[in-house]
């Protein structure tokens, strides 16, 4: 049973990368500028191998229902919730890819107030977190190294971009 709870998990995270991808032909077709693409390659594949390699040690571990579980529920609930509320905000502008946006696309309300980088500082390590503490496979953890070191890379190249834009 809880790997079809990260079976799930996977879906959704399937289902934000699709809207991502619509979203970002659009903002395409609209003639905003792609940059850092295969940094955005690499942090999508980094995703998908950590949910893969977690559904496969889950049928393997086979974990059982503890505290664990609740609590990453409730931190993945938090994760989605947040992630929801950044749709909202942003509208058909949210992506999980970076493009260089006119002026007057700067966002300041909501929790964008409060975080720069909410999706990256937030509702990213809260999925992990829930993840991990659902699957109870914590090794798989290792696997987000990778994820941070081009997040890093991401942070920085979106910093630069916004300075230069605004």
């Amino acid at each position: 049973m809880i790997t079809w709870i990260i079976v799930l998990l996977y879906v959704m995270r399937c289902f934000m990368l699709g809207v991502s991808e619509w979203h970002a032909r659009a903002l395409k077709q609209h003639g905003l500028e792609e940059l850092k693409i295969e940094t955005s390659m690499k942090l999508e594949l980094i995703c998908h191998i950590y949910y893969l390699c977690t559904i496969v040690m889950t049928l393997i571990v086979k974990p059982s229902y503890t505290m664990n579980v609740v609590i990453g529920l409730v931190l993945i609930t938090i994760a989605y919730s947040l992630w929801f509320y950044i749709w909202y905000i942003l509208h058909e502008t949210w992506a999980l890819r970076l493009f260089k946006v006119p002026s007057g696309m700067r966002v300041t309300d909501g929790v964008y107030k409060f975080v720069r980088h909410p999706e990256y500082f937030i509702v990213t390590p809260l999925e992990v977190l829930g993840i991990m503490f659902i699957s109870q496979t914590y090794f798989n953890i290792l696997i987000m190294i990778p994820y941070v070191f081009y997040m890093w890379f991401r942070i920085k190249d979106e910093n630069a971009m916004l300075k230069e834009s605004f």
